[in-house]
């Protein structure tokens, strides 16, 4: 009896499988160690407090950075007023007054101008954290071209001063809760006394915490905005 071998129908032809799926593209914050030693100066607490947001600074490192800029801030208050302390003897007579047309404490911290509600003085400073961090991460290089390494100090500065330039007039444009706080404490204890904390219906918060949730916000619209034309090819490349 002959046998009949009967061979499948696919032999000598390739079998092309189904194309899988690609997969949505990575718009999360981005992951791997995180560096345990601070990369360059950091003498603003907003701008720290970004950069552990993204995890480019380890959250440890963050009330140590905090503590010592506030520290170099009042340092530096005490500075200016030691070498200037004559010319605010003259000025004002003795007289440490926080408001008025001899008022000095304005030398250390900022002050609301008069004209603007404690909500518009805190959006101008979330506003204007976030653009000025929207800057510092475009100089650093966060998913852009970078400048040059000794550009990019020259470049920060510009960007401090384009912002405080255009967003300075309502309430001097700190942007920097050490640079504010730590003067402002300073001013506290040598001689204009707490009413620096109480002037302005207790407007010395607006500075401190503007900047922090200023930072977080430009932070992450600057993240997502770098991440969005990854994310429409993606879909592109799905719908195809």
């Amino acid at each position: 009896m002959r046998r009949i071998v009967r061979e499948p129908l696919t032999q000598g032809k390739q079998i092309r499988s189904p194309p899988s799926p690609s997969p949505p593209p990575d718009v999360s914050f981005p992951s791997g160690p995180i560096p345990s030693r601070p990369e360059g100066t950091h003498l603003n607490p907003a701008v720290s407090l970004a950069m552990c947001f993204l995890r480019r600074l380890d959250w440890n490192l963050l009330p140590t950075l905090c503590l010592a800029q506030l520290a170099g801030a009042f340092c530096g208050a005490a500075t200016v007023f030691v070498w200037h302390y004559d010319g605010l003897q003259a000025l004002s007579a003795g007289a440490w007054t926080v408001a008025g047309p001899n008022a000095t404490a304005g030398i250390f911290a900022s002050y609301p101008s008069g004209q603007q509600s404690s909500l518009s003085c805190f959006a101008d400073q979330v506003m204007a954290s976030a653009a000025f961090l929207t800057c510092v991460l475009a100089v650093l290089g966060e998913g852009v071209p970078a400048p040059r390494h000794k550009l990019q100090p020259p470049a920060q500065r510009l960007a401090l001063f384009l912002v405080g330039s255009a967003l300075g007039s309502s309430c001097g444009c700190p942007i920097n809760p050490a640079e504010d706080l730590g003067p402002r404490a300073f001013a506290a204890v040598a001689g204009w006394g707490l009413e620096v904390f109480r002037v302005g219906n207790h407007w010395w918060w607006i500075p401190v915490l503007g900047p922090l949730v200023g930072a977080l916000l430009g932070a992450s619209v600057y993240h997502h905005a770098l991440a969005l034309p990854v994310l429409l090819s993606g879909r592109k490349k799905t719908a195809a």
